[in-house]
């Protein structure tokens, strides 16, 4: 009956390392999302704390404004969808770029 237990016991101590060590890996890649958001969101706030930005937003304000009352609506619209798909297809290109592991050698997209 020892010998049963003894393997037992040492099945329960292997699968509570493997649980252990998927747990530790599943935080460590969580981790690693959050710090690629918490990047993506001081780059904003550079971004947003920027005078250049503030007078380009506000100058872009002025001329819709301008034009939504010399143009009709639905021109300002299609250029406006057109302007959303743009952001869109740029967002892609924002991202933060690829990053290695030291442990696996395989490319690991933030």
């Amino acid at each position: 009956m020892t010998r049963q237990r003894d393997l037992r016991k040492e099945d329960l101590l292997l699968a509570s390392r493997l649980a252990r060590g998927q747990v530790l890996g599943a935080v460590a890649e969580l981790g690693d999302e959050a710090d690629a958001i918490a990047d993506r969101v001081q780059q904003l706030r550079r971004w947003l704390s920027s005078p250049w930005v503030w007078a380009a937003g506000g100058a872009g304000a002025l001329v819709i404004g301008v034009a939504l009352r010399r143009v009709r609506a639905l021109s300002v619209l299609r250029w406006g969808w057109l302007a959303w798909r743009l952001w869109r297809a740029a967002v892609p290109a924002l991202r933060v770029p690829v990053h290695y592991r030291a442990t696996g050698g395989h490319a690991q997209s933030a």
